[in-house]
């Protein structure tokens, strides 16, 4: 290890740490997806599944850890922009926000993708839903989460431009 590389490394323990730590969250999200696909293809396979319901089941549930792998897959895409971001490193003020914003994106696709490969399942069958969620709140609670989820999207882009704006001056 040269001395720029620890001295980097110094600097940016915080968001090297933090990078390093949300592999544990990421690959959790992966199992409680995957153990409730799993659940729900074990209990109502013999139900009379929705035909729209049946290959997001198949292909999911059928192949115990793809859940996990897919949660990896977008960690490792925020492991390689922490990568790149420390290659071009200028500032530690630049690298910070860069890093910060890459993390909070991948963040919102991990959990995208979680709610929107769970809701593929939940959604078309409205016995399934009602038996989970006591009554027809599940769709209220997704809906709200989805909601939450696109605000931030706007959130992070004017974050982001006042970011640009800053550097430039």
């Amino acid at each position: 290890m040269t001395a720029k590389t620890s001295s980097f490394l110094r600097r940016e323990a915080v968001p090297a740490v933090l990078m390093m730590g949300s592999v544990v969250p990421a690959l959790f999200l992966g199992y409680i997806l995957d153990v409730a696909l799993v659940h729900l293809y074990a209990s109502y396979q013999n139900t009379g599944l929705p035909q729209i319901t049946v290959p997001v089941y198949e292909a999911l549930a059928g192949h115990r850890g793809l859940a996990q792998e897919i949660m990896l897959a977008c960690w490792l895409g925020m492991a390689v922009w922490f990568v790149k971001q420390a290659l071009s490193y200028t500032s530690s003020e630049t690298f910070r926000s860069r890093f910060l914003m890459g993390f909070a994106v991948m963040w919102l696709a991990m959990l995208s993708i979680f709610l929107g490969i769970l809701s593929a399942c939940l959604a078309p069958s409205d016995i399934l839903l009602a038996r989970i969620s006591d009554g027809y709140r599940g769709y209220a609670v997704l809906h709200a989460i989805i909601g939450f989820e696109l605000l931030a999207v706007p959130v992070l882009a004017i974050k982001a431009i006042r970011v640009r704006k800053r550097e430039r001056t």
